[in-house]
């Protein structure tokens, strides 16, 4: 049996308390001093035509609700899950909607998910989590709207989530049935010498211990003028689809490049694109403003066979951050910058040095105190990033084909960037504070700048070649 569809089934017992980790107790603090400081990770999977409710409340009982925390109620007093009983859970009206009148999909992005924060009055004697059902799109299909708060589970584990409610046959027999969790870092080849991965090392540890009083990136068309007032309203997007294997056709042309490398590639390039179109735009690439992204990285154990921990999702990650290279109009060089740029976080403690100050903060400050200070440092950023590999096979649920997956989090950063893989095709989802301006403005950018990188790095007989320069070298020391 593939590690993705074994789990432990803990036995149902109402009344039992499971206490949070450290970095879920953070989750609730925020989810409980201020709902618009809540995270909420979306899954939306679509099917080619109606498949009725009843699927949906069938896999709910049968996978979802032997998951602990999806039949637990979390206590924002005691930090942690406190076991419902079956008479407590509501699968037929709360947790389990359905819509049957025909949408379109702006209705749903409008209604449903740019509204999540007004829409979804979520109650806090419940699981934080609703899955909505709509029959009838206006284009014949039909979708699943997961919405999970992060309380329950980082990304890592939600779209794992959405993964173990697919059935186990699939199209290819040939195809393995791949978890989505990311592997851990590994090293870059080659990209800097001894005394820089030092220096990394020594900046990295530094540059933690400060963080906390490092200044927000410049405001700007894709960073609010006030980042301590987060926006009720949000809008959201999807961009085409574009082919996994030409990305890989990409990779194969740069020297040491991974999959992930020219993703985050061509997100810079479609934010650069953006940012000379809107207005404004021009005026803050010539000010040199900063454009950073916080993303999580995986802190589980190599050991771990899942990403779940006792059959039930957690939250088990360290934030990284990048700072979009914008300068320059050569597709192939921003490449390589971004590998340089992403290579570098590899090598950094940063991250796990951040995570453990966090969680020695949790211990010694008070509640009021640990929440103010962490929005700040949230809201440090201009966006949030990540990239969700889906499976790369045509999956099922309850028999019917899953067409589509899409993915988005909902969160106080303003601009919210999601790669998502799926059956041969990637994708990133768009989530965007309303006064922000229009995500499918930027979405439209993803194919056309796609089709140019292609364009510009097939020219290339063979490798495309590294930019030489002075710091180029001395990297190598």
């Amino acid at each position: 049996m593939a590690e993705l569809d074994h789990y432990v089934e803990s036995p149902k017992k109402a009344g039992r308390f499971r206490r949070a980790s450290q970095t879920t107790r953070l989750h609730g603090m925020l989810m409980d001093q201020d709902k618009m400081s809540a995270n909420w990770c979306m899954g939306m999977v679509f099917f080619e035509n109606d498949i009725g409710i009843e699927p949906v409340k069938e896999m709910v009982r049968d996978k979802v609700l032997k998951m602990p925390r999806f039949r637990s109620a979390y206590d924002f007093k005691k930090n942690g899950f406190r076991e419902l009983s079956d008479e407590e859970l509501d699968i037929n009206g709360y947790h389990v909607v359905a819509v049957e009148e025909t949408v379109t999909m702006e209705d749903i992005q409008r209604d449903w998910i740019g509204n999540v924060y007004k829409h979804f009055a979520y109650d806090p004697n419940k699981p934080l989590w609703q899955f909505t059902y709509f029959s009838k799109l206006d284009d014949g299909r039909s979708m699943l709207l997961t919405n999970i708060s992060h309380v329950i589970g980082d990304g890592v584990s939600q779209i794992e989530v959405l993964l173990r409610l697919m059935d186990e046959e699939k199209e290819d027999p040939e195809a393995e049935k791949k978890t989505a969790a990311p592997k851990r870092r590994k090293k870059p080849k080659g990209t800097y010498g001894p005394l820089n991965k030092a220096k990394i090392f020594m900046g990295g540890v530094f540059a933690a211990l400060a963080s906390a009083a490092a200044k927000p990136d410049s405001p700007g068309p894709l960073m609010r003028k006030d980042v301590t007032v987060a926006s009720v309203q949000k809008k959201f997007a999807m961009t085409e689809s574009i082919a996994l294997d030409k990305l890989k056709d990409i990779k194969q042309k740069y020297k040491d490049a991974t999959l992930n490398d020219i993703m985050v590639a061509l997100l810079t390039l479609t934010l650069k694109a953006y940012l000379r179109e809107v207005e404004g735009g021009e005026a803050f690439l010539k000010s040199k403003g900063k454009v950073r992204a916080s993303f999580p990285i995986n802190t589980r154990s190599k050991k771990a066979k899942t990403t779940f921990r006792d059959g039930s999702p957690n939250n088990n990650i360290a934030l990284g951050m990048l700072q979009f290279p914008l300068k320059g109009n050569s597709r192939t060089k921003t490449v390589y910058t971004v590998k340089r740029k992403l290579d570098r976080i590899k090598l950094s403690p940063m991250p796990i040095v951040q995570l453990f100050l966090a969680r020695t903060l949790l211990k010694l400050l008070s509640r009021k105190a640990a929440t103010e200070l962490f929005q700040e440092a949230g809201n440090q950023t201009t966006a949030m990033l990540s990239n969700v590999p889906g499976p790369q096979h045509t999956a099922y649920l309850g028999g019917h084909k899953v067409q589509d997956l899409q993915f988005g989090l909902y969160s106080g950063n303003g601009l919210y960037l999601g790669l998502i893989s799926y059956d041969g095709k990637v994708s990133c989802g768009i989530c965007m504070d309303d006064q922000l301006g229009e995500p499918n403005q930027l979405a439209k950018h993803w194919k056309s700048e796609f089709e140019a990188l292609y364009e510009e790095t097939m020219k290339h007989e063979g490798m495309v070649p590294q930019p030489k320069s002075m710091l180029s070298f001395l990297n190598k020391i």
